[in-house]
C-alpha cells in the first residue's frame, strides 16, 4: 500500500536524511538505488525547500531543513499507519480463511498461532510509540489476541 500511496524513493529518501546528514551516494545505497536516480530526487527536494545542500571539499552533504523535518514526521507516521492497515488486511484474510465458520477440529491450530505472530512481528515495535500509530497498532494486537483465542476454541464471555 505504501507504494500505491506515495511514490517509494522520494519519500525513503527523505526518511534516510531523517538519520541526520549525510552525502547522495549513500543516501542511494541506503534507499537501493542508483546515485543518479538519489541526486535527481534531492535536487527536485532542494527546490522545494524539503532539503539544503552545502559543498565541503569534494563532497556535497544533504540534509533536511525544518519543511523536510515536518515532511519526515508526517512520512513517518503515514508509513506507520500503513503498516498496522496491511496488517489488518492480512489478519482479516487469515481470521475468514483459517478460522471463523470452521469447526473446531477443522482449524489448523499451529499454522494460524505463526501467522498471528509473523504479524504481531510486523507492528511490535509501532505498538510501543505513544502516537495515532501506536494506538493503533495496540488495538491490532488485541485483534490478534481474539483470533488466536478463537482458533484456540477458547469461548470467551460465557458462563
Amino acid at each position: 500500500m505504501w507504494k500505491f500511496l506515495v511514490q517509494e524513493k522520494p519519500a525513503d529518501i527523505v526518511l534516510v536524511l531523517r538519520r541526520g546528514e549525510t552525502y547522495p551516494s549513500l543516501v542511494a545505497k541506503e534507499v537501493g538505488t542508483t546515485f543518479a536516480h538519489a541526486f535527481n530526487v534531492l535536487s527536485r527536494l532542494e527546490e522545494m525547500g524539503v532539503v539544503t545542500s552545502e559543498e565541503r571539499g569534494r563532497i556535497r552533504w544533504v540534509k533536511l531543513t525544518e519543511r523536510g523535518e515536518e515532511l519526515a514526521t508526517l512520512l513517518e507516521k503515514l508509513r506507520g499507519l500503513v503498516v498496522v492497515m496491511d496488517a489488518y488486511v492480512e489478519l482479516e484474510r487469515v481470521y475468514s480463511k483459517e478460522v471463523k465458520s470452521k469447526l473446531r477440529e477443522e482449524v489448523k491450530v499451529e499454522e494460524v498461532m505463526k501467522k498471528l505472530e509473523e504479524l504481531r512481528g510486523k507492528v511490535k515495535a509501532l505498538a510501543e510509540r505513544e502516537d495515532e500509530v501506536g494506538r493503533r497498532a495496540r488495538k491490532f494486537q488485541e485483534r490478534v489476541e481474539e483470533v488466536e483465542r478463537e482458533a484456540r476454541g477458547i469461548v470467551v464471555g460465557e458462563g
